[in-house]
Formats: C-alpha cells, sequence, structure tokens
C-alpha cells in the first residue's frame, strides 16, 4: 500500500514494554484515547513513563493520509461534532488503551531512586502534615534531569477503567 507501512518502519528501536501496565489518562469522552502513564520498578528505581500513541509510525511521509495530517495538525472539537487529525482506520489501527493490542508509543521516561520515594511516603503515612524538604526535592529534580529519555515502545497491558478524571482523583 502505498499510504501505510506493512511493518514498523522502527521496529528495532522499540523497547517492548508489554508487560508494564499502561493508565490511559485521555478524558472519557475524548475521541482517540492516545495518553498513557505508567510506572514500574527497575532495580533500584523507579521509572516514570508517558506514553502517546504513535500512528505516524502506520503513515509513510509522503502519502495523502500524512499531507492531510500534517495539514491538521491536530484533532479538532467543536460543540456538535469532533473533526479528527487522522482517518479512523488509523486511529484504531494505533491506538492506546485496547487491551491485549500490541500499541506502539513514543515514551518520555525518567527514573527516581525507590528508597527516597519509599522514604517519604512512609514520613508521610507517619505524619500527615510531613513536607519534603527543599534538599528532597533538589534531588528528585536532579534524578529526573540526569535520567530523561525517549524512547519507542511497544505496550499492551491496558489498566480498564482509568482515565484523566479517575487518576485525578486517585492522585
Amino acid at each position: 500500500d502505498a499510504e501505510m507501512y506493512n511493518e514498523d518502519p522502527l521496529h528495532h528501536l522499540r523497547k517492548n514494554m508489554r508487560k508494564v501496565p499502561i493508565y490511559c489518562i485521555d478524558d472519557p469522552t475524548a475521541h482517540e484515547i492516545d495518553d498513557g502513564i505508567s510506572i514500574h520498578e527497575d532495580q533500584q528505581d523507579y521509572v516514570v513513563s508517558i506514553h502517546v500513541a504513535e500512528p505516524s509510525s502506520y503513515i509513510k511521509p509522503n502519502s495523502i493520509i500524512s499531507s492531510l495530517a500534517f495539514e491538521k495538525s491536530s484533532t479538532s472539537y467543536m460543540p456538535d461534532t469532533v473533526f479528527p487529525m487522522l482517518p479512523k482506520l488509523v486511529s484504531d489501527i494505533a491506538g492506546l488503551g485496547i487491551p491485549d493490542k500490541d500499541t506502539r508509543t513514543f515514551v518520555v521516561q525518567y527514573r527516581i531512586d525507590k528508597k527516597t520515594v519509599d522514604d517519604y511516603i512512609s514520613n508521610k503515612m507517619v505524619n500527615k502534615n510531613y513536607e519534603a524538604d527543599k534538599l528532597l526535592l533538589d534531588q528528585l529534580i536532579s534524578q529526573i534531569n540526569n535520567s530523561s529519555n525517549i524512547v519507542f515502545a511497544t505496550v499492551s497491558n491496558f489498566r480498564q477503567g482509568f482515565t484523566y478524571d479517575k487518576v485525578n482523583e486517585v492522585l
């Protein structure tokens, strides 16, 4: 097909994150469920990831679909209708949030020391008025700045019932 790739052009770069639980954070009324977050343990760190579905990995750059999407630049929401950036077929193929379906994502990640976070949580549980001091906050900022990374991933473990509103409620 002249419009779409038969195989993932970034396959050799993708990290397998299929077992990591992803929490979709789009509004439940969103036309496209394409944003998610995850946190998982890796040795002495927590790895925090922000996932964005990557429909562009299905579309050839010089295709008509690509040109139309580039022109629109985003999905537009009007009071009575939605004007999607991509055809529904592409959104469905690339969509985030479909359980057990491989989804290609663009991921921004950072790592934070588990002990630092766990100590903070323990102190907060003992004393609800406990506040992080400047030293702790500076440590976390430094860890984030020194570990920030961008990866391409394949994910499929979508936790159901978690939307933007639910994540906000939990946090």
